[in-house]
Formats: structure tokens, C-alpha cells, sequence
């Protein structure tokens, strides 16, 4: 088993509670452990997950990450011939547009 946060996880039912309510005094008079006074919030940030499934989301992961360097490699060739055909056409232009003032002292 791997941890993971999971909305499944066991025991989150216990201190399920509206949030904006209780701050504004509606629920003041809860017998529910997580609305007194002395009560901290607590936030779950571990919980069993399967190993079928945590590979589930390392293939996925895997999988963005390929495709986010394959795009890069791709943006980045784009901008290489880009810039190459940039130069080029300025030569060119140069080239068409040369005149005798050019080669003059």
C-alpha cells in the first residue's frame, strides 16, 4: 500500500462539517467533538492507496512528462529553422536589393 490523500479515507466522516457555519456561530451548540471550543482542524494528508493504482498514476505521469519534452523538442526545432529562415531571407533580401553605391568608396 502507498499513502495518498483519497476522499475514501477511513474516519473522514468523524469531522465532516460545514466550515463557513461553524465559524459564524450557527453551530454552536454541536455536540460534535470537532465544533467545541477547544477543537483544532485537522487536515488528512495521508491515506492507503493500492499499488494498482498508485501505478496507474505513475504511468500517467510518466506519460504527461514524455509529452510535455516531446513538445518542447518540437517548439524548440520550431524556433531553429525559424530563426535559420529568418536569416536567410534577410541575405537574400540583401542580396536583391544590392546596388552599385554598395560596392563604391
Amino acid at each position: 500500500m502507498h499513502l495518498a490523500w483519497n476522499e475514501t479515507c477511513m474516519g473522514k466522516s468523524k469531522c465532516d462539517f460545514n466550515l463557513l457555519q461553524s465559524i459564524s456561530g450557527l453551530d454552536q451548540n454541536s455536540t460534535d467533538e470537532c465544533l467545541q471550543l477547544n477543537s483544532k482542524v485537522y487536515i488528512q494528508y495521508i491515506c492507503e492507496r493500492s499499488d494498482k493504482h498508485q501505478k496507474t498514476n505513475l504511468k500517467i505521469a510518466l506519460f504527461v512528462a514524455i509529452t510535455a519534452i516531446y513538445i518542447s523538442y518540437v517548439f524548440l526545432y520550431i524556433f531553429y529553422f525559424a530563426e535559420k529562415k529568418a536569416k536567410m531571407d534577410y541575405q537574400i533580401w540583401d542580396f536583391e536589393n544590392a546596388t552599385v553605391a554598395d560596392f563604391s568608396v
